[in-house]
C-alpha cells in the first residue's frame, strides 16, 4: 500500500482507538442558531439494501444517469462548470470546486464536500437553511493525539438525489506532515437526506464504483495478495468476489467502467511497481471485462508496460479507451473494443 503514503516532510504513523460509532450528525434545519437535532444513526453489520426503487418528489426535474453526479444546464448556456454551479450554495465550506471532494446532487438542491480545515463532510441546500455535518472525530480517535482530525470524501449521489455515499479515513495533511495511522482504511457509509439517517456500508476497501443503475457497488480489497474485487449488490446483499484473470500476480484494481445497463464492467488490473522497491514503475496493466451473469472475464489487453485508462461504454457495447506511453507521457493513442464482435480499433488522432 506504498502508494497512499507519499509524505511531503514527516510521516507518523500512530496507533488508534477506532470510536463505538457513536456518530453525531448534525442538521441545522432552518437557521445555523437554532437547537442541533440529532438523526438516527444506522448501524449494520452486513451489508445493507437500499429500496428497490426511490420515487423523487414530483418537483424535482430529469435526473441524468450518469455515474458521478453532474448538472445538466440549458441548452442556451453549455459553457456553465461545476464551479459555477457550486456558487449558487451559500452555506458552501470551501471557495474552490475539487471534483474529487465535491459533488453536486443530480437534480442540483444539495452539495456535498469535504470541509478540509477541521476533518468534516458538509450536505447543505442552496440557501444553507439546511445542513448536515458529519465529523471524522466521531468515527476515528486516539486519545494521545485528540487534535488529529480524519477526512470525510463525498463519494456518490444515487440518480434520485436521495443518498449520498461518503468515505470516512483516518488521515490528514498539518502542518506540512502527513499524518497516517496504522489502520489507513476507508469506512464506506451512506446519508439518507431525507431521514436524516448515516449507515455503515463497507469497512477497509480503497476504491470504490456505483453502476450507472445504482444497484451494485464494486469495492476493491488490496490488503491480501492477490487484490480482490467484490461486485455487492445493494437490493439483495449479495455478493460475488473475483480475482483479475485468476491470476494471483495481481496486486492492484482501479479505473473502473460500467456497461449502461450495469451487468458487466471493465477495469485495469495491475503489478509491478506497487508491492515494494524490488520492482520499478512502471507497473504492468491489462485491461479485463467482466460479465457478471456468469462472472466470466475476457482480457482486452494484456500485460503492457503502459498506462490504460478505460473512459466510456455506450449503448452500441462500445468501448473507449486510452494508452499512455510510460516513457513519453505526451504519446496517448486512443482506441475502441466492439464487445459484441471482439474488435479493436485506432482512433484517429485529433490535433489540439
Amino acid at each position: 500500500m506504498n502508494r497512499f503514503l507519499e509524505v511531503i516532510s514527516a510521516t507518523i504513523i500512530l496507533t488508534i482507538g477506532v470510536s463505538g460509532c457513536q456518530v453525531t450528525t448534525a442538521l441545522y434545519p432552518t437557521e445555523i442558531s437554532q437547537p442541533i437535532v440529532q438523526p438516527t444513526i444506522m448501524l449494520s453489520p452486513s451489508l445493507p439494501s437500499v429500496p428497490p426503487t426511490v420515487v423523487a418528489p414530483t418537483d424535482t426535474p430529469d435526473i441524468q444517469p450518469t455515474l458521478t453526479p453532474k448538472i445538466e444546464q440549458e441548452k442556451a448556456n453549455p459553457s456553465t462548470t461545476p464551479f459555477l454551479l457550486k456558487t449558487k450554495f451559500s452555506g458552501a465550506c470551501q471557495d474552490d470546486y475539487y471534483e474529487e471532494y465535491t459533488k453536486i446532487s443530480p437534480n442540483g438542491d444539495w452539495l456535498a464536500e469535504s470541509c478540509f480545515s477541521n476533518g468534516t463532510m458538509q450536505v447543505s441546500n442552496p440557501d444553507g437553511t439546511k445542513i448536515f455535518v458529519v465529523d471524522s472525530k466521531d468515527y476515528f480517535s486516539d486519545p494521545i493525539f485528540p487534535e488529529l482530525t480524519g477526512s470525510v470524501t463525498p463519494v456518490h449521489w444515487t440518480k434520485d438525489s436521495h443518498f449520498i455515499y461518503f468515505t470516512v479515513t483516518p488521515e490528514q495533511w498539518n502542518d506540512g506532515a502527513f499524518l497516517a495511522l496504522d489502520s489507513f482504511a476507508p469506512l464506506l457509509c451512506r446519508m439518507d437526506i431525507d431521514k436524516g439517517e448515516i449507515t455503515e456500508i463497507l469497512f477497509g476497501s480503497f476504491y470504490h464504483s456505483f453502476s450507472p443503475t445504482d444497484r451494485r457497488l464494486i469495492e476493491v480489497q488490496e490488503f491480501e495478495h492477490p487484490v480482490q474485487l467484490m461486485v455487492h449488490d445493494l437490493q439483495t446483499g449479495l455478493s460475488q468476489t473475483l480475482i483479475p484473470d485468476n491470476n494471483s500476480k495481481y496486486g492492484q484494481a482501479a479505473r473502473v467502467v460500467w456497461s449502461p445497463d450495469g451487468l458487466k464492467f471493465v477495469f485495469v488490473a495491475a503489478f509491478g511497481g506497487e508491492y515494494g522497491d524490488e520492482v520499478n514503475e512502471p507497473n504492468v496493466q491489462s485491461l479485463i471485462l467482466v460479465d457478471l451473469d456468469d462472472l466470466s472475464q475476457r482480457i482486452i489487453i494484456s500485460e503492457i508496460p503502459d498506462f490504460i485508462e478505460p473512459a466510456s461504454w455506450d449503448e452500441n457495447d462500445v468501448i473507449v479507451y486510452r494508452i499512455m506511453n510510460y516513457e513519453d507521457r505526451y504519446q496517448i493513442t486512443t482506441y475502441t473494443y466492439d464487445y459484441q464482435k471482439e474488435e479493436i480499433t485506432v482512433l484517429p488522432t485529433i490535433s489540439p
